[in-house]
């Protein structure tokens, strides 16, 4: 969407430089120790549960849709549990909890707020699948979330709606790439991989792969490469 502006302003192709964001600036995650996985499992009540990983800041998709699809996850697999990691930048996150409760599934889901970017291996090792949920907004469609780069580096199996770089990212087979707004489908693609672990390492082996293109050494090499073409 963003080249395609740039385009539209008479910048010509080869001044153009698609250059998307890598993981967390902080750098890349190294994987969680097991016992410290284990530790916040028994601390959250977490054991013998599938497990949807929710990490966001909660501007990007309407909440009380996506409270309206966990409810309907949890007809399906009622052991299943929601762990939430972020902090909406208004308040969003009370919302979200008031539309939990008012659809009866507030005890299923764990909220750990924002963490640091460097905490975050445990919490996301945690997760059976990880889910992003994306409104096809002008503003979505213009963005290159860092969170999902994020949930890649550590391999792990998405749920992600077709808008803007959400189809980038998960591309190559990289994760379940869902209509915007099919909530149908975004559920179903869930359910799936909370019971499906072969199916959901499957993929998250693909998103290890698929995240070789989107690590910052070999995206700074591309920039570096095109500033050359534009100084030669």
């Amino acid at each position: 969407t963003l080249e395609g502006i740039v385009r539209s302003m008479g910048v010509p192709p080869e001044r153009i430089l698609f250059a998307p964001n890598g993981p967390g600036a902080a750098g890349e995650l190294a994987p969680a120790a097991p016992s410290e996985v284990e530790r916040l499992r028994r601390e959250l009540n977490l054991e013998g549960a599938p497990i949807a990983l929710l990490y966001t800041r909660f501007f990007e998709f309407d909440v009380d849709t996506m409270a309206r699809r966990w409810a309907k996850i949890m007809e399906a697999v009622p052991t299943a549990r929601l762990l939430v990691v972020g902090k909406g930048l208004a308040g969003e996150e009370a919302h979200f909890h008031a539309a939990l409760r008012m659809l009866g599934v507030s005890a299923s889901v764990r909220d750990v707020g924002w963490q640091p970017f460097e905490a975050l291996a445990p919490y996301f090792a945690l997760a059976n699948v990880a889910l992003y949920p994306m409104q096809d907004t002008l503003l979505n469609r213009a963005k290159c979330p860092v969170k999902l780069a994020d949930y890649l580096q550590l391999g792990l199996a998405v749920v992600g709606e077709a808008v803007g770089m959400v189809q980038e990212y998960l591309g190559e087979g990289a994760g379940v790439l869902i209509p915007p707004g099919d909530d149908g489908a975004f559920v179903a693609a869930t359910v799936v991989l909370l019971q499906d672990k072969g199916r959901a390492a499957t993929l998250g082996a693909a998103a290890l792969r698929r995240m070789k293109r989107f690590r910052w050494s070999v995206l700074a090499e591309q920039m570096e490469r095109f500033y050359g073409t534009l100084a030669s």
